[in-house]
């Protein structure tokens, strides 16, 4: 661990995206034994219930899951961004398990996003001014659904 070479670094670790328990916000730490202690003093603020102990646990005893899910995210995230291109759409590069969409205006995405919306799909169009012409749309097979794909390259 990096702490055992740096003894004033903490490693943070979530399990939202690569574990799949993105809606519980929970990940762990590693540091040395003093920084552990002081973190202690106000752990019980932030503590899980045991639901989400138990669907830790539960990921963590599966060492394949983690690989498995990120695996079929990255082929998720191609087949989206290979039919969104051929359709002439403007995707953004991404890393990430969403797919970025830009569009001639934020009036443009807006329209967009509310027709998803109408047949109960929802997509996030970032806040910020600067943002409102873009998309973000999470992958998996859904975004894939004809409906959806007519809808984000019509």
């Amino acid at each position: 661990a990096l702490c055992e070479r740096l003894d004033n670094t903490v490693q943070i670790r979530t399990l939202s995206k690569a574990y799949g328990l993105a809606g519980l916000r929970v990940g762990y730490a590693i540091a040395a034994p003093e920084w552990i202690q002081k973190a202690d003093q106000i752990r019980i603020q932030f503590a899980s219930g045991s639901l989400t102990a138990f669907l830790v646990d539960t990921v963590l005893s599966h060492p394949t899951f983690s690989k498995e899910l990120m695996s079929s995210t990255l082929e998720w995230r191609t087949r989206l961004e290979q039919e969104l291109v051929s359709c002439d759409a403007t995707v953004l590069p991404s890393a990430t398990n969403f797919v970025g969409i830009r569009y001639k205006s934020a009036e443009d995405a807006l329209s967009r996003q509310q027709e998803l919306l109408k047949e109960g799909i929802a997509v996030h169009r970032p806040p910020h001014a600067a943002m409102q012409s873009l998309l973000r749309v999470t992958v998996g097979p859904q975004a894939l659904d004809p409906v959806v794909i007519k809808v984000l390259t019509r």
